[in-house]
């Protein structure tokens, strides 16, 4: 068997692979799952690491001065995953409990997930969204917070973060495209 046809029959033999651990996922299941899921529970840290260490390699351009992911760098929500002491909600919030419930649901999606060098995540840690903007603007170069920072002005909430899941979406159907687009 030429190495050509040992590649498409890989391709073939994960095409039919339908456990989640195995599943090539076409574009609609990859929104999906990076937009509802607790990709931060799912995977393991490593794992998850490696995902957003992809989309940054992506979303650098060829006029980037560093072409390269740091390995040192730690994953970071930037909701809090105790985001109750900083984050409360606005006075104005008909059914809190509804909105605490859907706060809880989207913490550790793609989209309130960043990557940052250990000492920064150290002094962001649960820090209110002023702070957290404010050091990510000082000290970090990546283009995943660039993206986050241009996006998210005065507040960072449960919209931001969907918005922010849809826009890695679209930029992780670019670094892992299904079967059928390669």
């Amino acid at each position: 068997m030429g190495a050509a046809k040992a590649g498409d029959a890989l391709t073939e033999c994960l095409k039919k692979q339908e456990a989640w651990a195995t599943l090539w996922p076409d574009d609609q299941q990859l929104e999906s799952t990076l937009l509802w899921r607790p990709v931060y529970r799912l995977l393991t840290r490593g794992r998850a690491r490696i995902v957003l260490e992809g989309l940054e390699g992506e979303l650098q351009t060829n006029k980037a001065s560093i072409q390269t992911v740091p390995r040192n760098l730690t994953i970071e929500h930037v909701m809090p995953q105790a985001w109750r002491r900083h984050w409360k909600l606005s006075d104005d919030t008909q059914n809190e409990a509804e909105v605490a419930s859907s706060r809880d649901r989207i913490i550790h999606t793609i989209g309130n997930l960043t990557l940052v060098n250990g000492r920064l995540n150290s002094s962001l840690s649960d820090a209110c969204w002023d702070k957290k903007r404010a050091e990510l603007r000082e000290h970090d170069n990546l283009f995943l917070n660039k993206n986050l920072l241009d996006n998210a002005l005065d507040v960072w909430g449960e919209s931001h973060i969907e918005a922010r899941a849809r826009q890695l979406a679209k930029v992780a159907m670019r670094v892992w495209p299904h079967a059928d687009k390669i």
